[in-house]
C-alpha cells in the first residue's frame, strides 16, 4: 500500500512538472513572437504597438512623369485586441471605379485663428459621394486595413504649404452615426511643396 502510495505520488509529480515545462515553453514561445511581431512593426512604421486599436500613418512617396515627388498619405488602422472591430464601407458600382470601397473619412485642417480643426473634405459629403454603408469589414484580432484614402495633400485646393491638416477615420459611414461612433486620427501632417527626389516608398500596409 505504501510502496503504490509513493508511486502515485511521483506520477502526480511528474504530471505536474511536465505541465509547467509546457506551460513555460508556449509562454516564452508567445513572448518571442510578440517581440518578433514588434520589431517588425517598429522598422515598418517607427513605433511600438499596445493592446487595443493602433493607427499608423502611411506615407507613399513616389516620382510622377512631371519630375517632382508627390506624397500621399493614407490612414491604417490595426486591431490589436481580442474583440472584432468593424468598420461600414460604400462598394462604389462596377463599370466605373472597379468596385471599389470607400469608408467614412475626413481631412482636417488645424486652424490658428479658432484654435481648431475645419472640415476640408469629408467622404460622404458631396454630389457623387456614396450616402449609405452597403458593406462592414471586420478586423479580427492582428488584421489591420486602410481606412481613409491615400491622399496627395499637396494638390488639394484650400491647403497651402506649412498648413497642418490630420486624416480622420470612422467606424461608421453615414455622417449623423459617424460623429458617435468610434473615431480614428492621425499624426499632424504639415503640407509641404514637390520636392525633386529619387522613387522611394515607405511603410506601404501589406
Amino acid at each position: 500500500m505504501d510502496n503504490r502510495h509513493s508511486q502515485d505520488s511521483q506520477n502526480t509529480g511528474r504530471i505536474r512538472i511536465s505541465r509547467w515545462f509546457l506551460f513555460t515553453r508556449l509562454a516564452a514561445a508567445f513572448l518571442l513572437f510578440m517581440c518578433l511581431w514588434e520589431v517588425e512593426h517598429y522598422m515598418r512604421f517607427r513605433d511600438f504597438f499596445s493592446y487595443g486599436h493602433h493607427v499608423d500613418l502611411v506615407r507613399d512617396v513616389s516620382d510622377a512623369a512631371d519630375r517632382q515627388t508627390h506624397t500621399a498619405y493614407c490612414l491604417r488602422v490595426s486591431n490589436y485586441s481580442v474583440f472584432p472591430l468593424r468598420f461600414e464601407a460604400a462598394r462604389l458600382p462596377s463599370g466605373i471605379t472597379d468596385n471599389a470601397v470607400i469608408f467614412h473619412d475626413r481631412l482636417e485642417k488645424w486652424s490658428d485663428e479658432s484654435r481648431s480643426w475645419t472640415t476640408v473634405f469629408d467622404s460622404t459629403v458631396g454630389i457623387n459621394a456614396p450616402q449609405r454603408a452597403n458593406l462592414t469589414k471586420t478586423l479580427l484580432p492582428g488584421q489591420s486595413v486602410l481606412s481613409t484614402g491615400c491622399y496627395d495633400i499637396s494638390i488639394i485646393p484650400g491647403l497651402t504649404k506649412g498648413d497642418v491638416v490630420r486624416l480622420v477615420s470612422f467606424a461608421a459611414f453615414s455622417k449623423s452615426e459617424g460623429e458617435n461612433s468610434m473615431v480614428f486620427f492621425s499624426p499632424p501632417i504639415v503640407v509641404e511643396g514637390y520636392k525633386v527626389s529619387a522613387r522611394q516608398i515607405t511603410a506601404i500596409a501589406g
